[in-house]
């Protein structure tokens, strides 16, 4: 069987850019650590407020008590068409809802979707999830920086997915009283 010479060329291109994607998935997982994060739950969506933090706790923002008497954050939101549910305690111009989380200390989110596929992600920061009906996702991350970040839904959710969105904004730690 005759190959063309440039034929042989970019089936040699194609095999080496491959076997760099390859390496490069095998250098994330192995060395860096980058994992698929797995639920903490699955629950029935349509009723999501009967299950876990979505009962006890409700949408919000939470101060939690550790066995060991200390607290933490813990904010549990609901997404559905087309918004982020955090309890509506607080609203911007656009009426998207916005929370209010330390700085310093470490926040956990508890996140799941009541009707269809939805994302995750709040900008400049690692959590970032693909939100599937009934399926309860959470992480914890630190915010070292006081300022404004935004939650957004980056998985198509339908016609109004453009607008889901709201604002966290990380107020400054607190001086230490002397």
């Amino acid at each position: 069987m005759h190959v063309d010479r440039y034929e042989k060329y970019w089936l040699i291109a194609v095999v080496i850019t491959l076997a760099v994607f390859f390496a490069a998935l095998v250098t994330g997982a192995v060395v860096y650590g980058v994992r698929l994060d797995d639920p903490t739950g699955i629950v029935d969506p349509r009723n999501l407020e009967k299950f876990g933090d979505f009962q006890t706790l409700g949408t919000g923002v939470h101060e939690v008590a550790r066995e060991d008497g200390t607290t933490y954050t813990k904010v549990v939101i609901i997404a559905q068409r087309w918004s982020f549910d955090a309890g509506g305690a607080e609203l911007d111009e656009n009426g998207k809802e916005i929370i209010h989380i330390p700085e310093g200390e470490p926040v956990t989110f508890t996140v799941s979707s009541q009707d269809v596929q939805h994302g995750f992600i709040i900008t400049e920061h690692n959590i970032n999830f693909q939100l599937l009906p009934g399926q309860i996702s959470q992480a914890t991350t630190t915010f070292n920086e006081s300022g404004e970040f935004k939650i957004i839904c980056h998985e198509y959710c339908g016609r109004e997915h453009q607008g889901m969105w709201m604002t966290v904004i990380v107020d400054p730690a607190e001086a230490d009283e002397e």
